[in-house]
């Protein structure tokens, strides 16, 4: 299947821009209840236009056409040629089932943690009560690699910096 612009477009450089396709279809989509397609940009449309096309899930027996989103990362304007075949379009298998309903709570908490964010003042916040803790031994040969050729201060903070953030490293590699 192929997908088709209706219409002439420009690209203006560096944006983009949400074009209205046609697919062309087949017979036998009619017979299909649910006709979700993954719509992808052909190889003709790779070749012909320096522009990136999104994929895009569709259903083809909503609409006759459908949207898709292209950008520009170029500094020049690509004019889109009506009819122009910019994509292909594949059937995907529906999912039947869930694996699961909804997320554990202990997943659930953890985001909750993650999605909070609040204003830190400094980059020396709290930093102090670590300075004088001794660096974990799963990073000692980063320290040493971190402070070749550094001052007396810019060794300690960075063994503070590394003493803080020492559960965000692999303590097993």
């Amino acid at each position: 299947m192929g997908e088709i612009i209706e219409d002439k477009r420009e690209v203006a450089h560096q944006q983009f821009i949400i074009l209205d396709v046609y697919i062309e279809r087949e017979e036998s989509d009619d017979c299909l209840m649910a006709a979700e397609y993954i719509v992808e940009p052909s190889n003709n449309f790779k070749d012909k236009y320096q522009l990136v096309m999104a994929s895009t899930l569709v259903d083809i027996n909503k609409l006759a056409t459908c949207k898709v989103r292209v950008l520009n990362p170029m500094d020049v304007e690509v004019t889109l040629r009506q009819n122009a075949d910019v994509g292909r379009a594949e059937l995907i298998e529906r999912i039947v089932s869930v694996i699961a309903e909804e997320e554990p709570e202990q997943v659930k908490q953890k985001h909750g943690k993650l999605r909070k964010v609040s204003e830190v003042s400094s980059t020396q916040t709290k930093l102090h009560q670590y300075m004088d803790q001794p660096i974990p031994n799963h990073l000692k040969d980063l320290y040493e690699k971190s402070v070749d050729g550094k001052s007396q201060e810019q060794r300690r903070t960075v063994a503070a910096l590394l003493c803080k953030f020492s559960e965000a490293f692999s303590k097993n590699e």
